[in-house]
């Protein structure tokens, strides 16, 4: 309804799904949200971790989804808590510059 009536009724209901289908068929349907896991291999290579690193911060990420509360956070905020926590349990260096942008 509102993409009707932002395009102020130039195209009807059935046009605007037919679109949409066309759309979606063109990038193959890969619409995703994104995760903590999306952010994951970013901030390990921000951290400059390695392998052992890497499945430190997913095993932490992974605990997160066992309680609801974590839910209202932001899957970026939850993968560089992670990555802090990650750093700081194996002695490196916390937080680096790069890691703050």
């Amino acid at each position: 309804r509102d993409y009707i009536y932002i395009c102020d009724n130039a195209y009807s209901r059935e046009q605007v799904i037919q679109m949409e289908q066309t759309i979606l068929a063109k990038l193959n349907f890969r619409l995703t949200v994104p995760t903590p896991r999306s952010f994951l291999k970013r901030f390990c290579k921000a951290a400059q971790g390695d392998s052992r690193l890497l499945l430190l911060i997913s095993y932490l990420l992974e605990l997160s989804l066992l309680d609801y509360s974590f839910l209202k956070y932001k899957p970026s905020l939850l993968c560089a808590a992670a990555t802090s926590l990650s750093l700081e349990l194996t002695n490196r260096s916390t937080w680096s510059p790069t890691l703050a942008k």
